[in-house]
């Protein structure tokens, strides 16, 4: 049993300030473990990849979801390109028989954003998708007898 003082969350030390002048605990980014990058993205992807993991919330991923996250990030990428492409020309061509068409890249472009939407709800990339999410930290330490089945599985 530890005597004395609650230490003071490191957020409240910056607001109400540092009278003792120590260091405060720099936050520190939440990476599962096994979650990692996996094989054969491009270097754009791997940087939406780390972008991801560095704004996701406290616990909401874990070492499984890395194929499913892989597929968000490559349907993001095919859409960033997508839309490059579409913005560097027109939205509506010349077919080969003369009739206009709409470009390929907004279709590809479409095609991804239905993706993405229905990923982004999957993951809780959404501020509407997150209020439907309860995620809990499984890497908290606990106290084998104050394990209640409810509390893990849930109702």
């Amino acid at each position: 049993m530890a005597f004395g003082r609650k230490p003071i969350p490191a957020h409240l030390k910056e607001v109400r300030g540092n009278p003792g002048k120590r260091a405060i605990p720099k936050k520190k980014r939440h990476v599962p473990a096994g979650l990692r990058m996996p094989s054969g993205l491009t270097d754009p992807q791997k940087k939406i990849w780390r972008q991801i993991l560095k704004e996701a919330p406290h616990g909401l991923l874990r070492a499984c979801d890395a194929r499913a996250l892989k597929r968000y990030v490559v349907a993001l990428s095919i859409y960033d390109d997508a839309k490059s492409n579409l913005e560097n020309s027109p939205m509506v061509i010349r077919a080969k028989s003369g009739a206009p068409i709409n470009s390929p890249h907004l279709g590809i472009l479409n095609r991804q954003a239905d993706l993405l939407l229905k990923l982004e709800a999957e993951f809780g990339f959404t501020p509407s998708a997150r209020t439907r999410l309860e995620f809990r930290d499984h890497n908290v330490d606990f106290d084998e007898d104050e394990l209640d089945a409810e509390d893990w599985f849930g109702d």
